[in-house]
This record gives structure tokens, sequence and C-alpha cells, in this order.
């Protein structure tokens, strides 16, 4: 078989599945609740990365061969 008909079969098949779910919950009258947020619960906080590590990690970073530039530049062209 081709490929987008398989695609295409699995999305309907899994669609299927979705509607037969949500007529479920629709003909119980109860809709599912599978988490409820605490009181008090606040966005995470990711630490800043330093000037010593983002300089170091800058130092780390190879320089390209001629060739590795031109391969870079012919990819970006593709898109």
């Amino acid at each position: 078989r081709k490929l987008a008909k398989v695609r295409l079969e699995f999305a309907l098949t899994c669609l299927g599945l979705n509607i037969r779910k949500f007529l479920k919950f629709k003909k119980s009258g109860k809709l599912p609740t599978y988490w409820k947020v605490p009181e008090g619960l606040e966005a995470e906080t990711f630490k800043k990365p330093s000037a010593k590590r983002i300089a170091n990690r800058l130092k780390k970073r190879k320089n390209l061969q001629p060739n590795e530039i031109a391969k870079r530049g012919y990819r970006k062209g593709m898109r």
C-alpha cells in the first residue's frame, strides 16, 4: 500500500477512537478531570546562564572549513 493511504487510514482510525471517547463522555454527562491545579502554583523559573559559561561555550565552538560553510549556505537556501 502507498504511504499516503496508510497515513490516511491511521488518521481516520485515531479520529474514530477520539469521537467514540467524546460521545461516551457526553452520554454519561461527565467530562473527565485528569488533574486539578493546586492553589499557589507558580510558573517555573529557569536560571539565567552566566556570562562566563556563555563565553566558554563560544570558545569551544570549532571553526568551519570552507566546504562546510558552503554546505550550510546551500542547505539554508533550499528551505
